[in-house]
């Protein structure tokens, strides 16, 4: 009687616990967090700068400054843009930038902070959100 009174507090103290020990589930799960491209985006490097200003309206300011082995300034250009979002059935997403003379169409991926523009499917320039 004694060994069945013991098992039978084991089973309710593995029960107790097993219930004591159980979480809740991440509610974050479908919590759908969206960051736009719509920001100033600059590359930085020692000779480069370049900046791309995404507005609301579907346009902006792309900017280059290139500087010699002394921090000169050698040439600077700004020019303004339009540009579209898009998105593959996979989920892929593409800006297409159209300049006065030319346009462009890169994939892209965005944080709160990054912005990598793709040229290749392995090559992408990364840009910081000023």
């Amino acid at each position: 009687m004694k060994t069945k009174l013991t098992y039978l507090l084991m089973i309710i103290m593995t029960m107790t616990m097993a219930l004591g020990f159980t979480s809740c589930g991440d509610d974050d799960e479908n919590e759908v967090i969206t960051v736009s491209i719509v920001g100033t985006w600059t590359f930085e490097s020692e000779k480069v700068s370049e900046t791309y200003e995404f507005r609301s309206g579907l346009s902006g300011v792309h900017s280059v400054v290139n500087r010699d082995e002394y921090g000169e300034i050698t040439t600077s250009a700004q020019e303004n843009f339009e540009y579209s979002l898009s998105e593959s059935n996979d989920g892929t997403k593409y800006v297409t930038i159209v300049f006065e003379t030319t346009s462009r169409k890169y994939k892209y991926e965005v944080t709160a902070s990054k912005l990598l523009l793709y040229t290749s499917a392995t090559q992408y320039y990364e840009y910081k959100r000023r």
